[in-house]
């Protein structure tokens, strides 16, 4: 009709479908062990199942040189010692199905200091058993994390009703709550105390105060930012870091999304996730702030972690899974779930 040119094709030539080049993922012999270094969500989400499938797995909190090779925090290591004979064929077919490629350790000991796979110190991870605090009926506050979970996490779960936290929670190692449901006291405070691991994704206040299990000062800003993504700063040493790139020195710089008008001060000893109490810091990233948004965020906490007794508890200040849009974010939360009760 306007004197355009125009093709078509009535057939296609067959294409064949196409095959990932998996060479060389089957491991290599090792009488000691293997390590998978964590820089991806894919390495932690392998890990969850060879943790569900038996293999014990650790980790080391700091790095270590072993065989003139430095293993950098936060590694996942599979060692012959802690773990059945044969253990490698099982752990080799399932990197193999993953497209992971395993690296042999070749001595247990550490070419200088103390920090090796042999020797004390590492984290031992346990067998994962999450569930999840839907709320009541009406709540949809858990839907973003049951959509991540159940399509890119592929993790299972057990869904429960806040009413649950007053029954039996011994099989769980994590238990997440949305929406603020949670309880410090009861068979729920008893569990977390005991060495269950508690992570509040969002509306942490039930969790934070003098019969809390944080004792966070209150900031008050108004008006109400309306969401704004800003920049924040992410410990090093915290088990919530590993998988990060880590600079020589100084925190992980980190995005992190911020909206209305209640937030905490992180303490003295700092938080997980904190944004700078430097004033020539800028904060924000990208969207809208008020003049006084800058001084409000002043070294506030965006992640904070307390132990609990023997156990923890992990409170988000806002939800790393709104709209499952926050995929950088997602890996502070798989460590939350997975590493959380061992670390």
């Amino acid at each position: 009709a306007y004197n355009l040119k125009a093709w078509w094709c009535e057939s296609a030539p067959a294409v064949a479908e196409a095959k990932p080049d998996v060479a060389g993922s089957r491991l290599q012999e090792s009488s000691v062990g293997y390590y998978l270094p964590y820089t991806d969500q894919q390495d932690i989400l392998f890990v969850y199942k060879a943790l569900s499938a038996g293999i014990k797995t650790s980790m080391n909190p700091r790095a270590m040189k072993v065989g003139g090779t430095t293993i950098p925090r936060g590694t996942f290591l599979f060692l012959a010692a802690r773990n059945d004979d044969g253990f490698e064929k099982k752990l080799s077919d399932m990197a193999e199905k993953d497209h992971l490629r395993l690296k042999p350790l070749s001595t247990s000991y550490p070419d200088e200091g103390r920090q090796g796979p042999g020797i004390g110190g590492m984290i031992h991870l346990r067998k994962p058993n999450i569930a999840i605090v839907m709320g009541n009926v009406g709540n949809l506050s858990g839907g973003p994390l049951w959509y991540l979970m159940e399509q890119e996490f592929k993790l299972p779960f057990t869904p429960l009703s806040t009413g649950a936290l007053s029954g039996n929670l011994d099989r769980f190692t994590t238990i997440v709550i949305t929406g603020g449901g949670g309880s410090t006291s009861g068979r729920f405070g008893e569990w977390i105390r005991a060495g269950g691991c508690a992570v509040s994704i969002s509306s942490p206040a039930w969790a934070i105060g003098s019969s809390g299990f944080a004792t966070l000062d209150s900031v008050t800003a108004t008006p109400d930012l309306p969401g704004s993504l800003f920049k924040a700063e992410l410990d090093p040493k915290s088990f919530l870091s590993y998988g990060y790139p880590a600079p020589e020195k100084g925190p992980i710089s980190i995005a992190v999304p911020i909206s209305g008008g209640s937030f905490y001060k992180a303490p003295k000893a700092g938080s997980a996730v904190q944004l700078s109490d430097d004033d020539k810091v800028k904060k924000l990233l990208s969207g809208w702030a008020w003049d006084s948004t800058e001084k409000d965020l002043k070294g506030t906490a965006w992640l904070h972690d307390a132990s609990v007794g023997q156990g923890r508890a992990v409170l988000f200040m806002e939800d790393p899974t709104d709209r499952a849009q926050w995929n950088g974010l997602y890996k502070l939360l798989l460590n939350a779930m997975i590493i959380g009760p061992s670390a």
